[in-house]
């Protein structure tokens, strides 16, 4: 007994072929650019020398360019400030 295999399903099982490929180029692509975000953001951050903290262990933003800056938003927001353990001075 022979089966024959309908145009319907032939052409079903060449889309599911098709698609597994493109699935993965998408995700390689998403992967691809949230590490590019990681990297310029890290690259950003280590241009600023503190860091506004809220409360130990809690949340920090280490986007100030100078304690006062810094202390004017802890003042205003709670919180603290700390040297970034992030900035690398005398970048070009």
């Amino acid at each position: 007994m022979t089966v024959a295999v309908g145009v319907g399903e032939g052409m079903q099982h060449m889309r599911s072929i098709m698609t597994r490929p493109l699935i993965s180029i998408f995700a390689l692509a998403a992967a691809l650019m949230v590490a590019d975000r990681l990297a310029l953001a890290q690259q950003a951050v280590s241009r600023y020398p503190w860091c506004l903290e809220r409360g130990i262990g809690g949340p920090r933003s280490c986007y100030y360019s100078s304690y006062e800056k810094c202390w004017q938003e802890a003042f205003t927001r709670g919180g603290f400030c700390t040297e970034s353990p992030y900035y690398l001075p005398n970048q070009d």
